[in-house]
């Protein structure tokens, strides 16, 4: 019959254009250039610096860690919301050490210190990643 004929097509036609899906799948990955590679780099060190202070650790730093997992995954592969979720992880970077110190009950001058360095980067990078054009080109899927 006809409707056995059409779906005997359908399914050559499927089958021929997906000849190759046995074959491994690569999953493209972040391909930076330019100054993004500066945050690449950055985001591919911070697990580092919290292994070297494992011992020192805390439940500030774990925290920190989750919301660094939550925002690489999508960094590193170049998904459409890493932008947004750069920017909001430089916030918590700005917001977080000061409100641990505040409950931590840490002197005013040690809370200024650790709020200048994270200040900085963020009135850096988050004009960056609102306004370049690099950044628009690389974080498209």
């Amino acid at each position: 019959p006809a409707s056995r004929r059409a779906s005997s097509i359908l399914r050559r036609r499927w089958l021929s254009s997906c000849a190759d899906c046995h074959e491994p799948v690569e999953v493209p990955l972040l391909q930076a250039g330019g100054w993004l590679l500066l945050p690449a780099f950055g985001m591919a060190l911070l697990p580092v610096r919290f292994l070297i202070n494992i011992g020192n650790a805390g439940w500030p730093d774990e925290v920190m860690l989750f919301v660094w997992l939550l925002v690489a995954v999508p960094f590193f592969r170049a998904w459409k919301i890493a932008p947004i979720a750069m920017i909001w992880l430089l916030v918590f970077n700005v917001a977080w050490p000061v409100l641990v110190g505040i409950i931590a009950e840490v002197p005013i001058q040690y809370l200024a210190a650790v709020f200048v360095r994270p200040s900085l980067m963020a009135a850096i990078w988050i004009p960056y990643f609102l306004k370049s054009k690099r950044v628009k080109a690389t974080f498209v899927r």
